[in-house]
């Protein structure tokens, strides 16, 4: 059962604290209460009352919105939860209005590349981020084509 838009209970919102902690490198933890003050800005599936997948997808601009911290649980992967929840929140942002959508990617975190790249994302550029000593990648996707 997939969810969103602030339909995320406090046991959902530990649940999704924990896995973006468990399955990514982040500078600040997340915790449920952050979560739940942005409980709008999460797509989750949930099987049998647990959070295996979760993605944040936020407004930037009037036309640009960004997909962060995709994550899925690790007896969950390549069973197309991160494809399905990429595409829930390209939906999300197209019926808000987006024209492009983006995420950042550590340079050589392929499973995340790929993922993008696959759902029809480009690398635009690339910096050097120095309170992680990484580089990361911009990736990005027109949602609206002139028709």
């Amino acid at each position: 059962m997939t969810r969103d838009s602030g339909m995320i209970s406090p046991k959902h919102a530990g649940q999704i604290a924990d896995l973006l902690n468990a399955r990514n490198q982040l500078t600040v933890p997340y915790t449920a209460e952050m979560v739940l003050q942005h409980a709008d800005d999460y797509v989750c599936e949930i099987q049998d009352d647990v959070v295996i997948a979760c993605v944040e997808v936020k407004k930037v601009q009037w036309y640009q919105w960004e997909i962060c911290h995709l994550s899925v649980s690790e007896a969950h992967e390549r069973e197309g939860f991160g494809k399905q929840l990429v595409r829930q929140a390209e939906d999300k942002a197209k019926s808000s209005g987006a024209r492009i959508v983006q995420c950042t990617i550590r340079v050589g975190n392929e499973e995340s590349e790929q993922t993008f790249r696959r759902s029809g994302y480009r690398e635009a550029c690339h910096f050097f981020n120095a309170s992680t000593d990484r580089e990361v990648a911009v990736w990005q996707k027109v949602l609206a084509h002139r028709e």
